[in-house]
């Protein structure tokens, strides 16, 4: 904002996600607030006015000048406003004078983004994450920005990768409308990241990942001699846009992209929750879960999907046991896509009812005893094993049947 005499009077700057200045490493203003910048002292207030949701909210600043001599001031306005996903905002500044009265007001209202952001200190990988919108380069155009402070554990963990970004889509989802190749160019800009980055050398205090990034083979992701000339900031040339390339299939239809969700457990005969996603740019992709046993489950065991052709299903096995779910994406252009998580099913122990003999009955000595016990178990694939116990220390083992133990054994008590 200028006087009618061109004079500066104030300007203001909107924050909205995770920023650190890279090259001294000291972290921005913070995530959603304002930087306003006034000539103090000319008995002008500068305000700053903008939108949480559906609510409006108004910070009146000062006039003060804190260095003697010095004529501006600058303010940083924190919002405390931190949607779990991003959200549309406006906000303008204006100048109005000690009655309040309005003097001066930006040209119009500015179309902008809350950003999202968490704080996890027992976060394995990363304490800090953001997403938010930001302008790619010096392109003149926006970009979707996820953005984490790695922890020190977290460097060098490339196998980590998908274990990471699920981490990241669920404390601070993307966007809607973030296509597949850009969801992919983000995880192999994770990936690298996790390999290359070095403490307090390269990557700097946040890692980065910009939608805008070409989708590049993994190839050139990890090859050290071609992250040596892109470190993990690949594609971007001069004042244009790089274009999309598709991972296989027509130029113009580029592959789905999909994920299994995070490994998961559960009990036997229970339903798990699967969390999987798939995105195309053509549109929603079919998807189709498959599932395989591990080594450890016992042979009829069965396991059924209550929607194999939903992302998000549950799974229900008869036994326990480690289970691989595998969730496939296919366009109907490019080849199928697949991505896998670990399930594991817990055993679930039986619950017994003794029926018989009844309580406090007497038997004359080596008359056999009927005892029976009826009983239930979640495991319809599990085999079960009966054992009694006597008062003298003797024990009788023997098979259940149709889940009772039904035995008439002879007590051995003397005479």
């Amino acid at each position: 904002m200028r006087n009618e005499d061109g004079q500066f009077l104030a300007k203001a700057e909107f924050n909205s996600g995770l920023h650190y200045y890279h090259h001294n490493g000291k972290p921005g203003p913070g995530v959603n607030s304002f930087q306003v910048l006034d000539r103090c002292g000319d008995g002008l207030i500068p305000r700053v006015t903008w939108t949480e949701n559906t609510r409006t909210r108004v910070a009146t600043l000062t006039d003060e000048c804190l260095l003697p001599g010095f004529p501006y001031r600058t303010h940083t306005v924190k919002t405390g406003y931190v949607p779990e996903i991003m959200e549309e905002t406006t906000w303008y500044v204006s100048l109005v004078d000690a009655n309040g009265e309005l003097q001066y007001t930006g040209d119009a209202y500015l179309d902008d983004w809350m950003g999202s952001y968490s704080h996890d200190t027992g976060s394995q990988f990363f304490v800090h994450s953001s997403v938010y919108r930001d302008e790619f380069g010096t392109t003149g155009q926006d970009t979707v920005i996820a953005s984490i402070v790695p922890t020190t554990e977290a460097y060098g963990r490339v196998g980590s990768v998908n274990e990471v970004w699920d981490e990241l889509l669920e404390r601070t989802p993307l966007p809607p409308g973030i296509t597949a190749d850009q969801n992919e160019s983000m995880l192999k800009q994770l990936a690298c990241h996790l390999l290359y980055a070095i403490p307090g050398q390269t990557g700097g205090p946040t890692w980065d990942l910009e939608a805008e990034h070409p989708n590049i083979p993994w190839e050139e992701v990890l090859d050290p001699s071609k992250v040596l000339d892109h470190e993990c900031n690949w594609g971007f040339t001069g004042d244009r846009l790089p274009t999309i390339p598709p991972v296989n299939g027509d130029p113009d239809d580029a592959s789905p992209m999909v994920h299994a969700g995070a490994d998961t457990a559960g009990d036997e005969d229970s339903q798990v929750r699967l969390d999987g996603t798939a995105s195309d740019d053509g549109g929603r992709p079919e998807t189709e879960w498959s599932y395989t046993a591990g080594e450890d489950v016992d042979a009829g065991t069965t396991c059924v999907f209550t929607d194999k052709s939903s992302v998000d299903t549950g799974f229900t096995c008869t036994d326990d046991g480690t289970f691989t779910v595998t969730l496939t994406a296919d366009d109907g252009v490019n080849r199928p896509v697949s991505d896998s998580a670990q399930v594991t099913v817990k055993n679930v122990a039986p619950v017994i009812r003794v029926t018989g003999p009844e309580e406090w009955s007497v038997h004359p000595v080596r008359h056999e005893v009927s005892v029976r016990a009826t009983f239930t178990d979640p495991g319809s694939n599990d085999t079960h094993t009966c054992k009694v116990t006597w008062d003298d220390g003797q024990v009788s083992t023997f098979s259940a049947t149709d889940g009772a133990c039904e035995p008439a054994i002879a007590s051995t008590m003397p005479e």
